[in-house]
């Protein structure tokens, strides 16, 4: 839950931050769009950190769905920057980028399957 918060902040700050520099430090409608799927990300791992901390019935379902999209998402942003290294089509900070880009791949992925198991113990009938 703690990290949906830390997350579903960090991405769509992370994005702007590195288009904004990218863009040659101007904003521009363009940027949101492109970064669009991770204010996305971002909002729904806040709305399900909050779901959580409210102690919603649908809270462990949304993370699961939060943290898979999120996973989903930094797969192909890892790979893409993976592809673009190997190419030689490097940028500025390039390591500093993928190596953030895999620590925000692995927390997803150990936050999707934290929440997966929390999800199927909470979907579990309780016997009294």
């Amino acid at each position: 839950m703690t990290a949906a918060f830390i997350i579903g902040s960090l991405i769509p700050l992370l994005a702007t931050c590195v288009d904004y520099c990218r863009d040659g430090f101007t904003f521009s409608l363009a940027l949101f769009r492109s970064d669009l799927p991770d204010y996305v990300a971002g909002g729904l791992l806040v709305f399900a950190g909050w779901a959580a901390v409210r102690d919603r019935s649908f809270a462990p379902v949304f993370l699961v769905l939060a943290w898979a999209y999120c996973t989903s998402m930094m797969v192909g942003s890892f790979w893409g920057q993976i592809d673009d290294t190997i190419r030689g089509e490097t940028e500025p900070y390039n390591s500093a980028i993928t190596v953030i880009k895999l620590a925000l791949l692995t927390t997803s992925v150990a936050a999707l399957m934290v929440s997966f198991r929390h999800a199927a113990s909470a979907a579990q009938p309780r016997i009294k």
